[in-house]
């Protein structure tokens, strides 16, 4: 990360640290650590917007994106997200919500999915680990998809 500083915005790093720099603050396009420097100690990654981040200092981050603020701060927990992966299991959690009809507002209690390993837009593998994104081909498949389209087309009829 030090030969590439210029590709951080480490504002956020405590001033006593060594990569702390005011150059890159706020400048659209560079990454930021999401922890400031602090250690990562563990991280659950189920779904793209749904992930825990335990830091070194014991403090945590939680991302759940459809799940109201209030639910995931205070009943979902790190080993929730953990249980979640590796059980392979969904968790519900109810949530107040308002909504309207007819210009008319009522209050709904409503059951959600709150965390879920299954993700709709990738392939998993059987090892639960690896993926590929739906509509991949291997190169493999790749060759053989062209050596049929080649053959299809020495099938039709020639046009006069």
């Amino acid at each position: 990360m030090k030969s590439n500083k210029n590709l951080y915005d480490t504002s956020d790093f405590p001033k006593e640290h060594p990569l702390y720099s005011n150059a890159n603050k706020k400048v659209l396009g560079k990454m930021k650590d999401e922890c400031n420097g602090t250690p990562i100690a563990e991280c659950v990654c189920l779904r793209p917007k749904m992930y825990s981040i335990l830091k070194g200092d014991e403090k945590n981050i939680k991302i759940a994106k459809g799940v109201k603020k209030c639910v995931v701060k205070k009943q979902i927990m790190h080993e929730q997200y953990k249980e979640t992966l590796f059980g392979k299991k969904q968790l519900w959690h109810g949530i107040n919500i308002l909504r309207s009809q007819r210009h008319e507002i009522y209050g709904m209690y409503v059951n959600k999915i709150s965390l879920s390993p299954f993700d709709s837009k990738r392939w998993i593998a059987e090892d639960g680990i690896h993926t590929k994104a739906y509509g991949y081909n291997t190169p493999l498949n790749l060759h053989l998809n062209l050596q049929i389209l080649k053959l299809l087309k020495s099938l039709q009829p020639k046009k006069l």
